[in-house]
């Protein structure tokens, strides 16, 4: 019976379940925070799951792991700047932010998919 219970508890604890974005803006935000904090299945989950995405979000992880630790340590102190964000048509829009730690400027293209709102890197 301890056995199983440690078992419920370790397979409760690695199955993570995020909240779907609401809209355009909290999906691209929810996906430039998560990579900017390393957190790349979460990332994941705020994506529209096409390959030309997820070769995308590999080549981000891959240089998210070359920065030292107090690199990323700044990257998830960074705080996000929403620079605009544009209506495109009811199921897309674009999001343009910037962060705290380098003032990159990032555009970022939302759609809705099955009612949830996802980042797409086809556009």
């Amino acid at each position: 019976m301890k056995y199983l219970f440690c078992f419920i508890i370790l397979m409760s604890c690695g199955n993570k379940q995020y909240q779907p974005a609401e809209d355009a803006l909290d999906a691209a935000r929810e996906f430039k925070s998560a990579c900017l904090k390393g957190d790349f299945k979460k990332a994941k989950f705020y994506i529209v799951q096409n390959q030309k995405n997820k070769n995308l979000i590999f080549n981000i992880s891959d240089e998210y792991f070359k920065n030292t630790e107090a690199q990323k340590r700044e990257l998830a102190n960074a705080s996000l700047r929403i620079i605009s964000t544009k209506e495109i048509d009811s199921v897309s829009s674009q999001i343009v932010l910037s962060s705290s730690y380098d003032k990159s400027i990032d555009t970022f293209f939302a759609i809705k998919e099955n009612n949830v709102w996802l980042v797409d890197f086809k556009k």
